[in-house]
């Protein structure tokens, strides 16, 4: 089977009264009716314009307010870590404090346990009475022809 195929442009007969009559229309449009237009244009624009930016301004607002939350919220969880981080700071000063402090207290104590020197306030192992004591005998000597041996309590 064969497919018929279209006739050639030259065999085509065509005749006017195949035609679609067209017709043209001339119409003007008023003054009136164009400035109408034009203003419920103007107007819907305006209308338009004013909602859009109302909702920008909402929407600034909006924005504006979740930044100061979350402004707040940032500020609220930074405090409270400088808090933590300024208290275990404290409590760490506060052992060094009493570590130096316990230290300290035991030089004193091992301090008054020892005597000294009369003379030169080295530590002493020539003792003569109940307040007085001496590092070497030179020391003794100097102190005792000086003023120690009119105050010396000690037995003869």
């Amino acid at each position: 089977m064969r497919k018929k195929e279209p006739p050639a442009p030259e065999d085509v007969v065509s005749s006017s009264s195949q035609e679609l009559p067209t017709r043209s229309i001339g119409v003007q449009t008023s003054m009136r009716l164009m400035k109408m237009v034009l203003e419920e244009f103007g107007e819907r624009s305006s209308k338009r314009s004013k909602d859009t930016e109302k909702a920008m301004r909402d929407l600034a607002e909006k924005l504006r307010r979740e930044y100061e939350s979350e402004k707040q919220k940032v500020i609220q969880s930074t405090m409270k870590q400088m808090e933590k981080e300024m208290e275990r700071v404290k409590e760490e000063y506060r052992n060094k404090i009493s570590d130096i402090e316990d230290k300290h207290k035991h030089i004193i104590s091992d301090t008054k346990k020892k005597q000294w020197c009369w003379t030169c306030e080295a530590e002493a192992i020539y003792h003569c009475c109940w307040n007085t004591a001496y590092c070497s005998i030179e020391c003794q000597q100097v102190h005792w022809h000086k003023e120690h041996k009119k105050l010396c309590r000690r037995k003869r």
